[in-house]
This record gives structure tokens, sequence and C-alpha cells, in this order.
């Protein structure tokens, strides 16, 4: 049950735990409650932001588009780097020394 969860997750990123609820009522006839799911996703360390990121990364567009784009650019894509909003300090930024 847990699995096919997870999998709807990963297809729809921005469910709610009342959708979970339902999703999980249709699919195996059986209720389980909100704090349930909220219980078996804060066990498997599940969260808002690492649902949205899971979805994105297994999204096959995205994909297609940043090889696209490399391919383009004429570079190899062990020579990429990629940063996120929360991967640059300014503080590291404006270091002097080290």
């Amino acid at each position: 049950m847990l699995d096919a969860l997870y999998m709807q997750i990963a297809k729809e990123q921005y469910m709610t735990r009342q959708e979970m609820s339902t999703f999980l009522y249709k699919k195996y006839n059986t209720e389980v409650s909100v704090t349930c799911i909220t219980r078996a996703l804060q066990a498997c360390q599940i969260t808002w932001k690492t649902m949205r990121h899971v979805a994105l990364q297994q999204l096959p567009q995205l994909r297609h588009f940043y090889q696209y784009l490399l391919k383009i650019a004429g570079v190899k894509a062990t020579y990429c780097v990629f940063v996120d909003e929360f991967g640059i300090n300014l503080f590291d930024a404006l270091r002097t020394k080290g």
C-alpha cells in the first residue's frame, strides 16, 4: 500500500494528505486517516520539498531538455555543475582566504 502511495506521490507531487487518503480508499477500499498518512510519510522522511524534488527528477521532459541544451552548447555532462537556489552562500562568494 505504501509503495502505491509513493508512486502516486511521484506522479502528483502536490497531493494533499486528504487526496492521498482518497487515493488509497479508491485503490484498496480501505479507510486510512490523514494522521496515519502523516506518520508514514514522516517515518520515510518524505516532506513537501522532497516530494517535489523527486517528482521533478523523474520528469522525462525536463531531463531531455537539459540534455538538449548540453548538446547545443557542445558541453559534456561530466563538466557541468548544477546549483540550485540553496547552493550558493553569500559569505562563501566573498572569501578573502582559503
